[in-house]
C-alpha cells in the first residue's frame, strides 16, 4: 500500500495503577528527522487514557492521525501528570490505502 494511518491502540500493560497516561505520536511526515523536531513542528497527535495494571478495563480505543506515506517513521512517547518515569506496552492498528 502507498499510505497508512495509525488508527487503533490496544494497551497490553502499564507500569502503575490508576495513572492517567498521555501517548504522543509524532512522525516524519513533513521531513522531520527526530521526535523533538516533529513535535516542535506540530506534527503530532496526543491521546490520553487511564487504566490499571489488572487490564480489566483494557479495551482498544481509536485515535485520529493524518495519513502517512508508506515507510514513514512514527515515534511515540508516554507521560503522566506527575512526571514520574512510566512505561506502557501497546499494539497499534493501522489503516492502509492505495490512493
Amino acid at each position: 500500500m502507498k499510505y497508512f494511518d495509525p488508527h487503533r491502540i490496544q494497551v497490553l500493560n502499564v507500569e502503575n495503577n490508576a495513572k492517567t497516561y498521555r501517548l504522543r505520536l509524532a512522525s516524519n511526515r513533513l521531513g522531520n528527522t527526530s521526535w523533538a523536531d516533529a513535535v516542535t513542528a506540530g506534527v503530532f497527535t496526543d491521546v490520553c487514557f487511564k487504566i490499571d495494571t489488572t487490564n480489566r478495563d483494557a479495551s482498544p480505543f481509536y485515535i485520529q492521525c493524518r495519513r502517512q506515506n508508506a515507510g514513514a517513521t512514527v515515534w511515540t512517547a508516554v507521560a503522566t501528570a506527575d512526571a514520574v518515569a512510566q512505561w506502557v506496552d501497546v499494539i497499534f492498528g493501522i489503516h492502509e490505502y492505495d490512493k
